[in-house]
């Protein structure tokens, strides 16, 4: 791979960042560069292929400095503050929020956003949208500084100081963290068919507090509470108050 890079990407990498690439988005616009490749970034970051690009920023750093690992942060912010809105937002649901404290914190120390985009983005369809818009806004305003960098580096907190002007790239990626912890924790997450199930549950079957129900069971046998339930998905209610059955056979009925 070391000669194939060489003789082959090397060549490629400069005629794309040098030609018809970078330097041709920025001179059309820069506002729209950084709008383009922010909102690209998580999807391109998805599919395995945002290492393609890392050629094409080595060698911009003989160019001047490299404008794309800038870009890039506004899309990791966003993303960090998506994950602080979880965080503010599922505070009933421990497990969802231990998972999210977890990865806002890998984001800002590490730079590393793929638990992020795995665990939370694409697992709450919601959250996509927010990411795109957060990061857009954050990119534009990076590319509108024409922040640049010299090294190669991963967007963190430890790696602002490395990032030319400054002012610019902290104003850029402040913006799409604090927009898309906004965004999180005003608009939610959940689906809008599960947001309030009991309630929806509830209203359905007329059930009044104080009120005696009477509730057919599918499944004869010992009834367990959720709290002992070895699954974390009923164990902390994630999916709603309810009970258990330990069945003594396979029939199920039906009413």
């Amino acid at each position: 791979m070391v000669p194939l890079t060489v003789l082959v990407f090397g060549p490629f990498s400069e005629y794309v960042s040098s030609g018809i690439g970078i330097d041709y988005m920025l001179g059309f616009s820069r506002i729209l560069t950084g709008v383009i490749i922010a909102s690209v970034w998580p999807f391109l970051v998805v599919l395995g292929v945002h290492w393609g690009l890392v050629p094409i920023m080595i060698d911009n750093f003989a160019h001047g400095g490299d404008i794309l690992i800038a870009i890039t942060a506004a899309s990791v912010f966003a993303q960090i503050g998506i994950a602080f809105g979880v965080v503010l937002r599922s505070r009933r649901n421990k497990d969802l929020r231990s998972l999210s404290i977890g990865t806002t914190l890998s984001g800002l120390l590490a730079g590393v956003t793929e638990p992020i985009l795995y665990g939370l983005i694409l697992w709450y369809k919601r959250l996509i949208p927010i990411v795109l818009v957060s990061g857009a806004i954050g990119g534009a305003i990076i590319a509108i500084f024409d922040v640049r960098v010299t090294t190669f580096v991963l967007n963190n907190l430890f790696t602002i100081p490395v990032f030319k002007p400054m002012y610019g790239y902290i104003l850029g990626i402040a913006i799409a963290l604090i927009i898309g912890t906004i965004l999180t924790f005003v608009f939610g997450f959940e689906a809008k068919n599960s947001e309030k199930p009991l309630e929806a549950k509830e209203n359905t079957n007329n059930l009044q507090e104080g009120v005696s129900t009477m509730i057919f069971a599918p499944l004869s046998r010992e009834i367990v509470k959720l709290e002992n339930v070895p699954d974390p998905v009923f164990l902390t209610e994630a999916m709603g108050k309810g009970i258990a059955i330990e069945p003594e056979n396979d029939t199920v009925l039906f009413m």
